[in-house]
């Protein structure tokens, strides 16, 4: 899930899910920091996120001149190819006759050069279901029990998947010593 703020400072988040056939809400207190540049790339993959939830409703309801430009402009903004924006190569020398800026050139720079900081820094953790504001308040995110899950890693490599895949693996096997 992405989001954009225009506003830094503490924010209470909310979001509601169907699991299971019943609807979950689950909440959570943040900071939302004024400026971080730990990871610019998360720029762009809003943006891309944000493309497809247009062109989501473009294919469901016909695309409007709104939805279009709505498109092209996320897609200039942020150097992404989409259906209405493409990428050219051009000279350096092209970009400076046609006074073109180079912002997708400053951006991948921006992103490699916080990539390399990630590198000799230790892992962050953004986490914050489990820090103290969210465990004080009444309507922390998951109750004071542990975020879903096994603790052992229940997404699709999960022990359910393993041992899946190994009683799979075994089924094969049987049924290849038969014929």
């Amino acid at each position: 899930m992405f989001g954009q703020y225009d506003k830094a400072g503490e924010v209470e988040i909310e979001m509601k899910a169907w699991v299971a056939g019943q609807e979950k809400t689950y909440s959570c207190f943040a900071d939302l920091p004024a400026v971080d540049t730990d990871n610019p790339e998360l720029e762009r993959l809003w943006a891309l996120s944000s493309i497809e939830d247009v062109m989501d409703i473009i294919r469901d309801e016909g695309e409007t001149d709104v939805l279009r430009k709505e498109v092209i402009k996320l897609g200039t903004d942020y150097s992404l190819v989409t259906d209405y924006t493409s990428m050219l190569v051009i000279t350096e020398q092209s970009f400076k006759n046609r006074n073109i800026e180079r912002k997708n050139r400053d951006r991948v720079t921006e992103e490699r050069k916080a990539q390399e900081q990630r590198k000799s820094k230790p892992i962050k953790n953004y986490r914050v279901d489990n820090s103290q504001r969210n465990t004080d308040a009444k309507k922390d995110t998951f109750k004071k029990r542990r975020s879903p899950g096994f603790g052992t890693g229940s997404g699709p490599v999960g022990p359910l998947f393993i041992g899946l895949a190994l009683w799979l693996k075994k089924r094969k096997k049987t049924a290849n010593s038969k014929n």
